[in-house]
């Protein structure tokens, strides 16, 4: 199994180890990925973020981090286990939960993840749950430009979205509002930068072709491996060598080099970074040296700084003397974007005791109501109360645990079935799904998770009554319970009461106002009430 960060590959060798944990325990030691370079980083490392200082202003536990790029980055949170009274990080294998890092915080408000960073000041956030499209377009205030409906979708850049059209097999390009701009036609597609593109064409598979944004070959396709254009000046590669070219297709750099960053635009000019003989230096747009070859691995400048090891085993960041302004002390560092790096350290040991760690408790306590781990959650939720309290994430795990954690005790039958009743729709199997909740609604009729399931399906159904009754009955056994004063608007609005309807979300959100779910719904408005979405 490979799993690429960055310029990096880890290969993890199953070979005939006896247990999952064992194959984390035995993974080897990440490398580089380009060929005559390969800088040995250890396993036991954390990502984290710094600021110009070299402060570190964030960190894990994250199975997986981004760059910053427009003021965020993405990352997969671990979500903690609880051993023996300890939170611990869980092998490689336990689900990430999706999160964004905003100005060194740790933020996941937005109900999803944007699919890329900022890029242009725009991104596009997934839409699961509507009806009407499959993305929203968002600028960098998180106000929606445009709702999109397409499938795979690449970065909002240049005014352009590359786009993949199933039924050809090909990629073209979109605008913001979703309308085709660019036939789709290419193998693949890169974003749009400095109004050029590179793809692959099925005529050429094996070469690069620059497009304009009107979707016509500016250069013929002559590069086995191309970046984008930064600067005016685009790196590209041609008989396993690299070189640079201009907007016109010249080369102006010759193909001498073994591998090639991007220029970037310093207070001293055009820099870029390029390998030679197993060495990083730095060139100029006359291709003269102006950082000798001293560097085990290096990347260009953003920002004014440059990630840089010598040894290959520490990292830091030079200015453009080739000074070190901030010392070699990473196992990995990448560039500078919106004041902040993303640097790997060394693992830490102790989650859990930081004022820093209560936002990680309480995704945690999120991740575990999603598993349907009750017990775990209130572990995690009490845990971030008692470590950070007053703080908003000791805030949102107090509404969590009045608001959106089952009271009743669940079963460990009951929630078996439950996971079976999720398992047997997503496969389409829905009497046989039909019968399994009904089972368990005999089982456990008090149950909060169960009573939502059934609900819903009622409702789904058109039997409002039916699933009115459930739900005042539930409204006795919790009376703050959030999800259930959803599933009673919905009744109301299938019923024709708007008036109740909107009381009805108002009360859920008084309740919860962090819940996905009931933001999902409020404020009310009837668009929003016709959206089918999952019961929890």
């Amino acid at each position: 199994m490979r799993t690429f960060v960055g310029r990096f590959i880890l290969s993890i060798a199953i070979g005939t180890v006896a247990s999952l944990s064992a194959v984390y325990a035995d993974v080897p030691v990440w490398f580089h990925e380009q060929e005559n370079l390969k800088q040995h980083i250890s396993t036991g490392f954390d990502f984290a973020y710094i600021d110009k200082s070299g402060k570190i202003v964030i960190s894990g536990p994250f199975g997986h981090a981004s760059d910053f790029a427009g003021g965020i980055a993405l990352v997969d949170v671990k979500s903690l286990d609880l051993v023996n009274g300890e939170w611990k990080i869980p092998d490689a294998f336990n689900h990430d939960i999706q999160a964004i890092a905003v100005d060194g915080t740790l933020q996941d408000k937005y109900h999803q993840p944007p699919v890329h960073t900022f890029i242009d000041d725009f991104t596009l956030i997934p839409l699961p749950r509507a009806h009407d499209a499959n993305y929203a377009l968002v600028d960098k205030n998180w106000q929606e430009v445009s709702r999109i409906k397409a499938g795979q979708l690449g970065v909002y850049s240049n005014g352009l979205i590359a786009n993949h059209d199933d039924k050809t097999k090909s990629w073209g390009y979109i605008d913001k509002d979703g309308k085709q701009v660019i036939v789709p036609q290419f193998t693949e597609a890169n974003r749009f930068s400095e109004d050029f593109a590179c793809v692959r064409e099925k005529r050429t598979p094996e070469k690069i072709s620059f497009i304009d944004k009107t979707g016509k070959t500016v250069f013929k396709p002559v590069f086995s491996n191309a970046h984008e254009f930064h600067v005016g000046i685009c790196a590209v590669q041609k008989d396993k060598k690299w070189g640079f070219i201009d907007k016109a297709g010249a080369t102006i750099i010759p193909f001498e080099y073994d591998w090639a960053d991007n220029f970037s635009q310093t207070k001293t000019g055009k820099i870029a970074a390029v390998a030679k003989d197993g060495k990083i230096g730095f060139i100029d747009s006359n291709n003269s040296i102006i950082l000798p070859f001293d560097f085990a691995d290096a990347m260009s400048f953003s920002e004014g700084l440059a990630p840089a090891t010598k040894d290959g085993k520490v990292w830091g960041f030079i200015d453009t003397n080739g000074k070190f302004v901030i010392e070699p002390q990473f196992l990995r560092a990448s560039k500078f974007n919106s004041g902040r790096a993303l640097v790997y350290t060394n693992a830490r040991n102790d989650f859990g005791k930081r004022k820093e760690d209560a936002q990680y408790l309480f995704l945690t306590g999120k991740n575990a109501l999603t598993n349907k781990e009750v017990d775990k959650a209130i572990a995690a939720f009490n845990a971030a109360i008692k470590l950070a309290p007053g703080t908003p994430p000791a805030k949102k795990s107090r509404y969590y645990l009045e608001s959106a954690t089952p009271q009743k005790p669940v079963s460990t039958d009951v929630v078996s079935m439950l996971r079976e009743v999720e398992m047997t729709e997503a496969t389409g199997r829905h009497k046989e799904a039909q019968a399994i909740l009904d089972k368990c609604f005999s089982q456990a009729p008090h149950s909060e998770w169960v009573a939502m399931k059934v609900s819903h399906s009622k409702i789904n159904e058109g039997k409002t009554e039916e699933a009115r009754k459930i739900l005042d009955k539930m409204v006795e056994v919790n009376n703050k319970y959030a999800p259930t004063y959803i599933h009673l608007a919905r009744v109301a609005f299938a019923n024709g009461d708007e008036r109740e309807a909107k009381r009805l979300i108002e009360k859920a959100h008084e309740l919860n106002p962090y819940s996905e779910l009931v933001n999902e719904y409020y404020p009310f408005s009837p668009a929003k009430m016709k959206v089918t979405t999952t019961p929890l």
